[in-house]
């Protein structure tokens, strides 16, 4: 009689629920509280208020609830406990070779173990979406083709991701560095990008964290990725009759990239089960169980270390010194890279005694690509500290100094004109850059014709070699041009709407002392003296903060005046795609870019909210003329 093979153990499926059932109990726990539980709630506050729920309220709880980013969160950290709950016996020797000393072959182990993980993973989600779709069916929502999608996404995040753990279960064997793998297999591009972020923007000048790209590979991060481009998006669309924005439907973003995760995480289980045949048992306790893969280990944690190390040496001491020679980066980085090397040996060897004649040879050739790596950095720190786009491939460029200023045509010539400057005179405001001196910030972001930015922040002081940058970025913002946009958008094309105004007056330490109001033709008046003071330069000198050097320095008046207009509903939305938030008279307006963040933008900003000084002679005038004030001698300046 023939001898059947199974590749199924029933009783180590049995003992592994057993073991492990409080697990899936609060897995299951927390996803029905996420998502039936949330449905339920939100019905029922809206059933509080309104006699039945409406389709857009259906359509905004549902897409609302339906939080892709939370459920993978909860599906990461059950992925990462059942793969270290089901294959424990391989971080110990002696369970590891009691184990595999029974009559069950490494197969059955693997296929059993895996279909006890997907399964503590997938049946609670399974019975989540049947219990979310009772909720919605009992509240008349009928949208459960949603949950029937938040529900095929979560199992494939389930099988990725639990695919992930047990690769990295199989190539170490010590139990806390599973979810140190785990992090490191699903972060990698995004720590590679922090940490050559810092050391490149320590190096160089202007340059700023967010603002400095260094590769576009945000795939190789598959938690980063997913979080970022994989969501529900909700629809609005105004109601032309109650003027009320109301959700009108749901789409579904990122398909695609679920469908070729899931595909990885079915090749990674397959690899899995390969690297399981090849393991060696005694091996249980190493930090890697393949030899071949030490010296990858040692190699990579050491210039992580390393490079981290050298650029928190720089951080530490920058305030003492502002500038570092080539010669300090040389000494810094070669002492803290044989650091970095000598800790992920201690790390592999698990032991401190680790100098040998072998150690000695790789660690010189280790520091020789440590410095490489620094030479590198050095360079590209260089090259994007003097680096300004050609003006044929610049589509706008904003300048953000006190006021925030957008231009493009002809005028992208002037601020290439201040980058210059600020180019040529680095070495000067780096020198001066945490002094005493007078000093100033000034941003400038250029959006390029191939969809990207390039941005660069600058604090410099006012001194005669950067005198000329000063007065051109003066200049520059004080044209009435750019200060109205910049400062006062309304100014003109509302200034008929205007219908009220104040005056709120303080002592010269800004405690508050009274409020006087206007309306009807006085708050006319006073938006023609505004434009007046804008259009002769006088409001400039109050707003702006000229330096002594360029006959500024004049102290303004402890008041605020404030024009408002009647806000406007917009019309109709830019994007079909956009979310909305309306807040008593204000709408905002929420648009996705192209990797799914949520930016905002205030539209219909009609308020005027300035101070001013002895300049604004216009401003003071109109005052006087509306009775908001009796005389100038109200006023005090500010301390």
């Amino acid at each position: 009689m023939k001898s059947k093979t199974s590749c199924f153990n029933f009783t180590l499926f049995r003992k592994n629920v057993t073991l492990f059932w409080p697990l899936w109990a609060i897995y299951l726990l927390a996803l029905l509280f996420t998502i039936p539980g949330s449905l339920w709630l939100r019905f029922q506050y809206i059933l509080k208020w309104n006699r039945e729920i409406s389709q857009s309220d259906a359509y905004e709880v549902v897409g609302n609830v339906l939080d892709l980013q939370t459920g993978l969160l909860i599906v990461c950290a059950m992925a990462l406990l059942t793969g270290m709950a089901v294959f424990h016996y391989l971080f110990q020797a002696r369970s590891a070779n009691m184990m595999h000393a029974f009559p069950v072959t490494r197969g059955e182990l693997y296929v059993t173990n895996l279909i006890t993980g997907l399964a503590f993973l997938i049946v609670p989600l399974i019975l989540t979406f049947l219990f979310g779709v009772m909720v919605c069916l009992g509240f008349g929502a009928p949208h459960v083709e949603y949950l029937g999608i938040w529900l095929v996404v979560m199992v494939a995040y389930a099988v990725f991701m639990f695919s992930l753990v047990v690769f990295c279960v199989m190539l170490t064997g010590q139990m806390f560095a599973v979810p140190v793998f785990f992090l490191v297999g699903n972060l990698i591009y995004v720590g590679i990008c922090a940490l050559v972020r810092l050391v490149v923007v320590s190096m160089g000048y202007g340059l700023s964290f967010e603002g400095f790209r260094v590769f576009e590979a945000s795939w190789l991060s598959p938690l980063y990725y997913l979080m970022r481009r994989v969501f529900f998006r909700v629809h609005y669309a105004l109601d032309g009759v109650d003027k009320i924005y109301r959700c009108d439907g749901i789409t579904f973003v990122g398909g695609g990239a679920v469908a070729i995760y899931f595909a990885v995480g079915l090749v990674l289980l397959a690899a899995s089960y390969l690297i399981y045949k090849k393991r060696q048992m005694e091996k249980a306790g190493d930090l890697v169980v393949f030899s071949c893969l030490k010296p990858v280990l040692r190699w990579g944690v050491g210039i992580g270390i390393g490079v981290f190390l050298a650029w928190l040496g720089e951080y530490v001491v920058y305030d003492a010194m502002n500038h570092f020679s080539v010669a300090f980066y040389l000494v810094e980085w070669t002492l803290f890279g044989a650091l970095g090397f000598l800790i992920a040996e201690m790390f592999v060897q698990k032991k401190f005694k680790v100098f040998s004649k072998r150690l000695f040879g790789e660690g010189a050739a280790f520091l020789v690509l440590m410095l490489a790596i620094f030479g590198g950095s050095y360079y590209e720190a260089y090259k994007e500290t003097c680096y300004i786009p050609e003006a044929d491939q610049i589509e706008s460029v904003s300048v953000d100094d006190y006021i925030n200023v957008k231009v493009n045509g002809d005028e992208i010539d002037s601020v290439m004109e201040m980058h210059r400057l600020a180019v040529e005179n680095r070495d000067v405001m780096r020198e001066y850059a945490n002094g005493d001196e007078e000093s100033r910030w000034f941003s400038i972001t250029y959006k390029l014709k191939n969809g990207k930015t390039v941005s660069r922040r600058y604090n410099y002081p006012i001194k005669d070699e950067t005198l000329a940058l000063t007065e051109k970025l003066l200049a520059f913002e004080s044209d009435p041009e750019h200060f109205v946009p910049g400062f006062l958008p309304g100014l003109y094309e509302m200034e008929d709407q205007y219908d009220y105004a104040s005056l709120q007056i303080y002592d010269s330490d800004w405690y508050y002392s009274e409020n006087r109001e206007a309306d009807g033709a006085d708050v006319q008046k006073l938006v023609k003296a505004i434009q007046r003071d804008v259009e002769e330069g006088n409001l400039q000198s109050s707003i702006l903060y000229p330096p002594k050097a360029l006959g500024g320095g004049k102290k303004s008046y402890a008041a605020y005046l404030e024009v408002r207009a009647q806000r406007q509903y917009m019309d109709e939305i830019e994007q079909s795609d956009s979310y909305y938030a309306n807040v008593g008279a204000f709408v905002y307006y929420y648009g996705d870019d192209e990797s799914g963040y949520m930016e905002d933008a205030m539209y219909n900003n009609s308020d005027i909210w300035i101070c001013f000084n002895e300049d604004c002679t216009n401003i003071i005038d109109a005052l006087l003329d509306t009775g908001l004030l009796e005389s100038v001698d109200e006023l005090v300046l500010e301390e």
